[in-house]
């Protein structure tokens, strides 16, 4: 059997696994319209070396992804951290697990590299190889139309010269594609049954043999009790295609085969830290009445309550296309309105909770750890880059 989609739903679906890594004000509207919110250099790796390693084990230690020179963990964090100007803590490593598991079946090999668990997230790297040599997509939808921009938008390395997935899969695949969609159970040893929370969030490096090797996350904070271990059951989701033709613009995946593969999660602890004192904002008429910072090794995880006391003014922030979002900014700073927003945290959407009360408002986001001191200036403003006001506030441990 095979599943034929439309090329709006293969969008859609790249618009899903992206939206985790790029600020996605669009998306956190439309979640919050429909009351509940969520709003993603190459290495060297040779084929004869993943298939020696798969033939001796199936599982193995950290030293298997050093062996492998993959492109781990601690390459993406510290990408961010350059493109951002942050600075990571200095135990970051002690999060960041390292060993390696693999699971072979008879059309891929399956690799997770490393695991990464801060109370808030889990984020892991897996590297992919196609039996086949087919071309790995980031998705089991397929549809018609591939363009240049669905390409780039899957892949930054494609070559320049190929202008749709089909082109560049008869260039140097024979044709041949296959999709994964990864699901975490987080809670494996309490609902061993449940498939999973698909994927929020990924960064992929394409290899030079043909594999993958995929930062994916997931967050887990807001909805599974935090603790320091957890035993964790990812489910992955591989599905072949029907070859492409060079003249060809349609994928059409078969049936999916799940592979399972089971995880330990290790957690080495976060500072907290509370407002519970009100900062106001009479500009965009709501007052956050509680703020909560939660300080990971990788950036800090911010959740905060706030109330509606103007509903004119609050109606007129959260106008079309301009929905109203918070984040830390500079308190010395030479931009028109007099602040700067520090840098968004790994994940950097702002996501909006609605409740049966009206008045009420969740919203989470993260700040990179530059933020971090002794006081505090959060700004309210609009994905338009309208200002509603910066207040000052200090923070205290929570208890």
């Amino acid at each position: 059997m095979s599943k034929k989609y439309t090329k709006d739903s293969f969008s859609e679906s790249l618009d899903r696994r992206l939206s985790g890594f790029q600020a996605d004000p669009w998306l956190a509207q439309r979640v919050m319209a429909s009351e509940e919110g969520e709003v993603k250099p190459m290495k060297k790796m040779s084929f004869a070396a993943v298939l020696a390693i798969v033939l001796v084990c199936v599982l193995a230690t950290g030293a298997l992804a050093a062996a492998m020179n993959i492109f781990g963990i601690g390459d993406f964090f510290t990408r961010y951290a350059q493109e951002t100007g942050t600075t990571l803590s200095e135990n970051i490593g002690e999060s960041i697990r390292k060993d390696a598991t693999s699971v072979e079946t008879d059309l891929a090999v399956f690799t997770v590299n490393e695991t990464y668990y801060d109370e808030c997230y889990v984020r892991l790297t897996m590297t992919i190889q196609p039996k086949d040599g087919a071309l790995l997509l980031d998705t089991i939808f397929g549809g018609e139309g591939m363009n240049e921009e669905d390409l780039w938008s899957t892949y930054s390395q494609f070559e320049a010269e190929t202008t749709t997935i089909g082109e560049y899969a008869m260039k140097n695949h024979g044709g041949r594609v296959a999709g994964i969609e990864p699901y975490l159970n987080a809670c494996a040893d309490e609902e061993p049954e449940w498939d999973g929370e698909p994927n929020q969030g990924r960064e992929f490096v394409l290899n030079e043999d043909g594999s993958a090797t995929v930062l994916y996350q997931w967050a887990i904070g807001e909805y599974l009790e935090q603790k320091p271990e957890r035993e964790a059951l990812l489910n992955i989701e591989y599905a072949t295609a029907r070859p492409l033709s060079e003249d060809e613009d349609y994928i059409s995946f078969n049936e999916p085969e799940t592979v399972q593969i089971p995880l330990k999660l290790y957690f080495t602890g976060n500072e907290k830290f509370v407002c519970d004192e009100g900062i106001d904002f009479p500009e965009a008429g709501v007052k956050v009445t509680k703020l909560v910072m939660m300080v990971t090794p990788l950036d800090i995880n911010c959740e905060l309550d706030y109330v509606i006391t103007d509903a004119e003014r609050f109606a007129s922030a959260q106008q079309e296309r301009s929905m109203l979002m918070f984040q830390f900014a500079y308190p010395d700073s030479e931009e028109p309105d007099g602040f700067k927003l520090y840098p968004t945290g790994y994940n950097s959407s702002f996501v909006i909770h609605t409740s049966d009360d009206p008045g009420y408002h969740h919203g989470v986001f993260s700040v990179s750890r530059n933020v971090l001191g002794d006081h505090y200036f959060l700004k309210a403003y609009t994905r338009e880059n309208e200002s509603y006001g910066t207040v000052e506030f200090t923070v205290k441990p929570m208890e």
